[in-house]
């Protein structure tokens, strides 16, 4: 729309969507991340996951958009780890030895 609009028939741009402006309680912040709870305060700890926001009267909670920035930049951790074989098998193929013909 944006591009053809303006005569360079590229594709339209997608609209930047607005910060999720709302708090997730630990049991919504582990359902969406999937990590468990020590492993969550443990991280908030470490400085490596956004730390929760006090709401006051003991409460606390983490605001939605710093969790969904969190995982945005989050690299996969899969990749590096041992074993790992990935969604395609072709390049694990590629690294085999060529099988000799047989006439």
């Amino acid at each position: 729309m944006i591009g053809q609009a303006i005569g360079w028939g590229g594709p339209a741009l997608a609209p930047i969507a607005p910060p999720l402006a709302e708090f997730w309680r630990l049991p919504e912040v582990m359902r969406r991340v999937g990590l468990g709870r020590s492993t969550i305060y443990r991280r908030v700890q470490e400085g490596e996951f956004p730390a929760p926001r006090d709401l006051g009267g003991g409460a606390s909670a983490w605001w939605a958009e710093d969790v969904l920035t969190w995982m945005r930049n989050r690299p996969v951790a899969d990749r590096g780890r041992a074993g790992y074989r990935g969604g395609s098998h072709v390049a694990d193929a590629a690294a085999q030895p060529a099988q000799p013909e047989v006439p």
